[in-house]
């Protein structure tokens, strides 16, 4: 299975999340006052990470808008909500909350699915938490070969839960 690590929001998740060797990581792009990273902070963050493939994750923006940032920061690819995804590019990526609305024109990330939704989206993204794992075959045997796994899905009090991402992660690299 391809492995997207998404919400990553600081320098220290982004080494963590790095260090785990996913294909894709998300860097959430903060806006005035919210968590994530500014976009003044990603040229140096990024000369930490040197394997995965960026999606920064604007979802305050428009597609147009997003692709420009991204490209600025020479990231490789722009993730938006799917009201703004108006454009076509091969670098857009639309997230969305349940049910991807496939049209392949963008990488589609369903985010908290449910099994039975599976052949939905055997060509998205898909979104899972800790409590999956054990049970990725679920998805592997529905076709799905793409899973993204947001680090706020494995916060606990002290940070990210690392230890059960890279269990995530290498269950999804056995198959």
């Amino acid at each position: 299975m391809e492995v997207r690590i998404s919400g990553i929001s600081d320098l220290a998740s982004a080494r963590a999340a790095n260090g785990l060797g996913p294909d894709y990581m998300g860097l959430l792009l903060a806006t005035h006052g919210t968590g994530g990273i500014s976009p003044i902070q990603v040229p140096d963050l990024v000369q930490w990470l040197p394997q995965a493939r960026l999606v920064g994750q604007a979802h305050h923006l428009d597609a147009d808008k997003a692709l420009r940032l991204a490209e600025l920061l020479q990231l490789g690819f722009a993730e938006v909500l799917p009201a703004a995804a108006q454009v076509f590019s091969p670098k857009l990526w639309v997230w969305c909350a349940q049910r991807p609305l496939w049209n392949n024109r963008a990488n589609w990330v369903a985010a908290s699915p449910d099994a039975h939704m599976a052949p939905l989206c055997t060509h998205a993204w898909v979104s899972l938490g800790p409590q999956w794992m054990g049970k990725l075959d679920v998805w592997r045997e529905a076709g799905i070969s793409r899973v993204d796994f947001p680090v706020q899905a494995y916060a606990t009090p002290d940070g990210p839960d690392w230890t059960s991402l890279e269990r995530m992660v290498m269950e999804a690299r056995e198959g």
